[in-house]
């Protein structure tokens, strides 16, 4: 039956009449297929760009939603400003389920606040802040912000509609004055796109209709997460700075022009350095020692100042105050290279799961980027300058196989980031385990860790020993353990790190008569076992390859024998991976020799429940046990 035609009838049941205006911010009208895996319905979303020249624009944007539940965040509205742009106008409206208007709120009722996050010493950046709520759920939310911008470097982008939100009305126009060319696509959504040219400006719009919510699923692709529409400007100017975005050459070449002769340090500073590097046989070695002066003498902190986040400060700031972001640092490295005469360049990159996104050779934009790190090309080495403690040439599990830009004096070119396979990330454990006849056990273990496996242990081992314990005992997932000693400790020059520790587990194995049953692998075990889907909707992809050794020796108790085992040998292999298993059996020990991989894939969505089965099929082999029994006397 029609939605609008039962609302009709409660209506007139109720003896209610409700207005127009009721009407449009009632939730009771949205359509049930917005409804769907939604946690909250975008009714309306209006959005303007107004650019008046290449330095200055007017962004608006009025918005309702109507928040679902309560695990909906569209209840906190948030709106950023800096030196660049300020807030003129910012209001809010809130309406109940029948779309009568319940609470109102002025710009003065939004806090205002610095958006200086933990490691943030200096920042322009600042926000309004509100919460808003009501009673009970379903609720409306309405509001409008206006925005005078003056630097203009990035156009808007928009997320359309994702996972949890739905989309009933979605309208973007950019208005720019004649002779002004911007570039956009589109990525996982259709909108309808006109351009239209009337009294002096040329209007972009973008509009879209009942786009539903996105459906959540496991090992989904970054670069099919999220429906985005992608705007950017051909022409930019930012602090007396003009730049041109048609390609990621020019891109480059802006980033270039705003960040060179900026590499000048002290005599001083140049005389150790020569200094240092005065023995040095090859570049390589200078790198390396230059790599650890610059660990050694300075450290990160963020500064968000600049054009836009990208203009690194002078080199001589970091000398003088020992500190830097990611783009002062990797300058600072930059300086000191050129002081040994060794050429590098500075490397635009998206630090995160999200840099995983592949870059549109035809489509260039500063927001692919979020983090800076070198490139020394003579060398084919990568340095990331944030770092205390990395190895030169290793810059972590972060930034590993993905699309970079390279600013050079030629202007960007687009490159990759080394990829850390199954050689470069792995590890290596061994075990033993002394049982007792109440199955309770004393461990000894060594675990190696190399590439992004050993990053958070390379971490850890300059942290508080109480957080390191915490988190050694979260991690190791064994009943009621306690930790009796533990140590840490990661290789200067080469991306590995050792993790030993003791511990004594009261419920190791379980016992019955008898009978004592073991765990065969409680200290590694592999539970990464996705929901099962049978309509599943996007491709697969696994995005990192890794590989794992287990080697664990079982001390048995004493007056204590084999009953049963699982198979002694244990092989599958598919195109997602390899798992085996090897047990080995003597009257006083067992030996479970474990090897894992995991590949690196991308699949189409048919082959989901494929990789599921592979991967529920380690998951069981590996929470199988060994049976003992008490031998008779």
């Amino acid at each position: 039956m029609n939605k609008s035609f039962v609302l009709f009838v409660i209506i007139l049941l109720s003896g209610c009449c409700l207005s127009a205006q009721n009407l449009v911010y009632s939730s009771l009208l949205i359509p049930d297929t917005l409804l769907k895996n939604a946690r909250e319905v975008v009714r309306s979303e209006k959005a303007e760009f107004i650019v008046k020249n290449i330095s200055n624009a007017t962004e608006k944007e009025t918005v309702v939603v109507t928040v679902l539940n309560g695990e909906s965040d569209e209840n906190e509205l948030v709106f950023f400003y800096n030196q660049y742009s300020k807030i003129k106008k910012l209001w809010a409206k809130v309406y109940d389920k029948n779309g009568n208007e319940v609470l109102a709120f002025k710009q003065k009722d939004f806090s205002d606040r610095s958006a200086i996050s933990s490691g943030n010493i200096y920042s322009d950046s600042r926000y309004k802040h509100l919460t808003v709520s009501h009673g009970s759920y379903p609720y409306t939310i309405e509001y409008h912000c206006v925005k005078e911008i003056k630097g203009i470097m990035a156009y808007p982008n928009y997320r359309v509609h994702s996972f949890g939100k739905s989309v009933q009305s979605f309208e973007a126009k950019v208005v720019v004055p004649e002779g002004f060319d911007i570039h956009s696509k589109m990525d996982n959504v259709n909108l309808e796109a006109s351009v239209n040219t009337a009294g002096g400006v040329k209007t972009y719009t973008w509009t879209g209709e009942n786009l539903p919510a996105l459906k959540s699923e496991a090992y989904i692709p970054n670069h099919k997460k999220y429906p985005i529409l992608w705007i950017s400007a051909t022409r930019f100017s930012v602090d007396g700075y003009e730049g041109d975005m048609s390609s990621w050459k020019s891109l480059g070449a802006f980033f270039y022009q705003i960040n060179k002769d900026r590499q000048e340090v002290s005599s001083e500073t140049s005389d150790k350095i020569k200094e240092l590097i005065a023995d040095a046989a090859t570049d390589k070695e200078k790198i390396r020692r230059i790599y650890q002066y610059m660990q050694d003498e300075v450290r990160y902190v963020s500064v968000q100042l600049g054009i836009g986040g990208w203009q690194s400060f002078e080199a001589k700031y970091v000398e003088k105050n020992k500190y830097g972001d990611c783009k002062a640092l990797s300058n600072y490295m930059k300086s000191l290279l050129e002081i040994a005469g060794i050429p590098s360049d500075w490397v635009i990159i998206y630090r995160g799961v999200r840099g995983r996104q592949e870059i549109d050779e035809n489509f260039a934009s500063p927001s692919f980027g979020n983090h800076m790190i070198l490139y020394v090309p003579s060398e084919d080495m990568w340095l990331e300058c944030t770092s205390k403690s990395y190895p030169p040439n290793y810059i972590g599990g972060d930034n590993h196989d993905r699309p970079v830009l390279l600013i050079t004096e030629e202007g960007g070119k687009l490159s990759r980031t080394p990829k850390y396979g199954l050689e470069e990330n792995k590890s290596l454990t061994r075990a033993n385990i002394k049982l007792d006849e109440k199955g309770g056990a004393v461990i000894k273990k060594q675990t190696t860790f190399q590439g992004p496996s050993h990053d958070i242990y390379r971490m850890l081992k300059d942290y508080p020993k109480s957080d390191v314990e915490k988190y050694i005992v979260r991690n190791t997932k064994l009943p009621a353990m306690t930790l009796d000693k533990f140590a840490i400790a990661a290789a200067p020059d080469a991306p590995t790190a050792t993790v030993d520790f003791n511990i004594t587990v009261p419920r190791y194995a379980s016992k019955a008569g008898k009978r004592v049953f073991v765990p065969i692998n409680n200290l590694n075990p592999f539970t990464e076992i996705p929901e099962a889907d049978e309509n599943r909707i996007h491709p697969v992809k696994i995005e990192n390859d890794f590989h794992e050794k287990d080697e664990y020796v079982f001390d048995l108790p004493e007056g204590y024998t084999v009953e049963s085992t699982p198979k002694d040998k244990t092989l599958l292999d598919s195109e997602y991976g390899m798992f085996s298993l090897d047990l080995k059996v003597t009257d006083k020990t067992v030996t479970v020799t474990r090897t894992l991989d995991i590949y690196a894939v991308e699949l189409p969505a048919t082959d989901y429940a494929k990789l599921r089965d592979f991967y529920k099929k380690i998951a069981q082999i590996d929470a199988t046990k060994m049976v003992l029994v008490k031998k008779a006397t």
